[in-house]
């Protein structure tokens, strides 16, 4: 008996992943499929994570992107949502990889550009990027990372990381650290092309 009852369970779940995939096939449109090769053969990859000050408070920020090896890119953003692992809906964009700065700004938070001038600083020097916002309230901070060398659950190596700040009442700014000095740029639209160009 109960060898019968899983075989008519396992047709079950059989007939229910055919009828998946074809609602799946159904729906695949040109650029569906082209943003599915992207992200099965990804040449460079972008991950996205911070919080940003919502109507309910902090809210969580994701993006996750990848210029494929056919020329052609995804950009993946997922709402913003208190909740830590399921998040809100997810918005997938498609583009072509000389679009993909474009694609990467429009999928990041609209600020305006932060009023300070442009800061240049060395560690050695006792100076921050915590000293330059000191005395200002930090509206929102999203941690971007890109690099073309991945492995294959999509953990980077050797990326550069680039911080972009909001701060309440000012503007937001990009925060670029290295090793021995870091720069604080206002996040002008061509600043964050020239930072997210490949």
């Amino acid at each position: 008996l109960a060898y019968r009852n899983r075989q008519r369970y396992m047709a079950e779940v059989e007939a229910d992943r055919r009828a998946a995939l074809a609602r799946v096939r159904a729906d695949l449109t040109e650029n569906r499929v082209r943003i599915l090769e992207a992200l099965r053969f990804p040449a460079f990859m972008m991950l996205g994570f911070g919080w940003i000050e919502g109507d309910a408070g902090e809210q969580l920020y994701r993006l996750f992107a990848v210029i494929g090896t056919t020329g052609y890119c995804a950009v993946i953003t997922q709402d913003p949502s208190e909740q830590t692992i399921f998040g809100g809906d997810i918005q997938i964009t498609g583009c072509v990889n000389v679009d993909f700065p474009q694609a990467i700004l429009q999928a990041l938070p609209k600020y305006q550009p932060g009023t300070k001038p442009r800061k240049d600083g060395r560690f050695e020097d006792d100076e921050t990027p915590a000293t330059f916002f000191r005395e200002s309230t930090i509206a929102a901070s999203i941690l971007l990372a890109g690099s073309a060398d991945f492995t294959l659950d999509y953990e980077l190596r050797n990326a550069n990381y680039l911080t972009l700040t909001n701060i309440a009442d000012d503007g937001a700014y990009l925060v670029n650290e290295g090793t021995k000095e870091f720069q604080i740029i206002p996040a002008t639209v061509p600043n964050q092309i020239g930072r997210a160009h490949v």
